[in-house]
C-alpha cells in the first residue's frame, strides 16, 4: 500500500512539474502569464458585455472609468521621462468626456474637449509654476492624452446613441480582437520578417497578413449576422479597422519604448495596464463611428 501511494505521489508531482514547465514555455512565448491573461480577458469581456446589455448608461459608466484610468496610468508612466503630468487630475477630466458626449450629444463634445484642454493646461502651468519647473512638456502631453485617448473613446458614447450603434460597436470590437488574434497566431506560426523591429520586434509582415485575413472574415460575418448589412461592407470595415488597430498598437509600443518600459502599468493582472488593452481600440472607435455614419447615409 505504501509503495502504491508513493508511486502515485511521484506521478502527481511529475505531472505538476510538467504543467509548470509547459506554463513557463507559454509565458516565454507569449511574454506574459497566458492562463491568467485569458481569465482576466474573459472577466473584462463579461463586464463590458454585461454593462452593455444592462443599459447604455451602465456601459457609459464603464467607458468613463476605462477612459479615466487609461489617461491616468499613461500620465503616471511619463515619470520615467521626468514629466510630472498630474495623473489623477487628467484622469478625472478625461473620464468625464464620454459621459458628456452621451448626455449632451456630439455637438457638445468639441466644446467639452476644449474646456478639458484649457483646464488641464492651466492646472499644469500653476502646479509647475509653484515648483518653479517648465510646464510645457506636461501641457503638451496633457493635450495628447485628452485628444487621442479621451476624445477618441468618447466617440463610443456617440456610437451607441446612434440607431444600430450597439450592433456596430460589437462588430468593431470583434474585428479589433480578431486583428490581434490573427496577427499573433500567424506571427507565431509563420513570422519571419519583422514589420517594425525598432518599435515592436515581435510584429511581423506574416502576422499582419494573418490579421488582414482574420479581420476581413470577421468583418464580413459580423456586419452581415449582427449589424444586418450586406456582406461586402465587411470587406471594407475589416481592413480599415485592421489599419487603425495596428497603428494604435504601434503608437503605444513606440511610447513605451521611449519611456523604457514593457507595460504602461501593472493594474490589470496578466495584461499590464488599461492602455495595453485599449491601444488598438482607441483609434479604431472614431473610424467605426465614421463608417457607421457613412453606411447609414448610403442605406437611407
Amino acid at each position: 500500500m505504501s509503495t502504491n501511494r508513493d508511486r502515485h505521489q511521484a506521478q502527481a508531482k511529475a505531472l505538476v512539474e510538467q504543467l509548470e514547465q509547459a506554463n513557463q514555455r507559454l509565458e516565454q512565448r507569449a511574454g506574459r502569464n497566458l492562463p491568467l491573461a485569458i481569465g482576466v480577458a474573459l472577466l473584462i469581456g463579461a463586464v463590458v458585455l454585461g454593462s452593455l446589455l444592462l443599459s447604455h448608461a451602465a456601459f457609459v459608466l464603464v467607458l468613463m472609468a476605462a477612459t479615466g484610468l487609461a489617461v491616468a496610468e499613461t500620465a503616471h508612466a511619463l515619470r520615467f521621462r521626468s514629466i510630472s503630468a498630474s495623473p489623477w487630475m487628467l484622469g478625472i477630466v478625461a473620464g468625464l468626456l464620454p459621459g458628456i458626449a452621451f448626455v449632451f450629444g456630439g455637438a457638445a463634445l468639441p466644446w467639452a474637449g476644449l474646456g478639458a484642454l484649457v483646464l488641464a493646461a492651466l492646472w499644469q502651468i500653476i502646479a509647475h509654476g509653484i515648483r518653479r519647473q517648465s510646464p510645457w512638456p506636461a501641457v503638451g502631453w496633457s493635450t495628447v492624452l485628452i485628444v487621442y485617448i479621451a476624445m477618441s473613446l468618447s466617440t463610443v458614447a456617440l456610437l451607441i446613441a446612434h440607431e444600430g450603434g450597439v450592433e456596430w460597436l460589437i462588430c468593431a470590437l470583434i474585428v479589433v480582437v480578431c486583428n490581434d488574434t490573427g496577427a499573433y497566431a500567424s506571427g507565431v506560426l509563420f513570422g519571419r520578417h519583422p514589420m517594425a523591429p525598432r518599435i515592436s520586434p515581435k510584429k511581423t509582415w506574416e502576422g499582419q497578413a494573418g490579421a488582414l485575413v482574420s479581420t476581413a472574415v470577421a468583418g464580413v460575418l459580423s456586419v452581415w449576422l449582427i449589424a444586418g448589412m450586406p456582406w461586402w461592407v465587411g470587406l471594407i470595415v475589416g481592413p480599415l479597422l485592421m489599419v487603425t488597430a495596428t497603428a494604435g498598437d504601434l503608437a503605444e509600443s513606440s511610447v513605451k519604448r521611449w519611456l523604457g518600459i514593457k507595460d504602461m502599468s501593472r493594474w490589470i493582472p496578466g495584461h499590464g495596464g488599461f492602455m495595453d488593452r485599449l491601444d488598438a481600440i482607441i483609434p479604431s472607435m472614431p473610424m467605426a463611428f465614421l463608417l457607421l455614419l457613412l453606411f447609414a447615409t448610403l442605406a437611407a
